[in-house]
């Protein structure tokens, strides 16, 4: 090989070294922008693992609420079987209504006879006095003034 050669080489060696360098420059830059962009990237994963610990912490919550519920559903759905077992027996409105005429045209008719039997018993107990007062007139009359 020929001096003109190898120079020629030479400079197209330093050539590719100078725009390796560059490369490796450019790249560098772009390594610390990705190196920022992947420090922001470990910021909002930080973030994203507090929320989600926030989260568990709520689902833990609403695990003991869910469990609550299921026991209240639970329980009403005991006093409600209890309720449909009692309705049955229960009287209805109208049987109720039915009811409560009968009842107050019983309690009518006692009142109606227990006026009856008052004016009875009046009449006998004016009766009485008036005996009691005849009888004491007549004793009254038969004594005299001096009594």
């Amino acid at each position: 090989m020929t001096p003109t050669e190898m120079e020629t080489i030479l400079v197209e060696v330093a050539l590719h070294v100078r725009q390796v360098q560059t490369d490796v420059k450019d790249m560098g830059g772009r390594l610390e922008g990705v190196e920022d962009r992947l420090e922001g990237v470990e910021d909002r994963l930080e973030g994203v693992e507090d929320r989600l610990e926030r989260v568990e912490g709520s689902l833990g919550g609403l695990e003991t609420d869910v469990a609550s519920i299921a026991v209240d559903v639970k329980n009403l759905d005991l006093r409600t079987t209890r309720i449909e077992e009692i309705l049955p027996t229960l009287a209805t409105r109208e049987e109720l209504q039915k009811g409560l005429a009968e009842v107050t045209r019983d309690l009518g008719a006692r009142i109606e006879d227990s006026r009856r039997e008052a004016r009875v018993l009046f009449e006998d107990v004016r009766g009485d006095i008036r005996m009691l007062a005849e009888h004491v007139a007549r004793l009254s009359g038969h004594r005299g003034p001096d009594r």
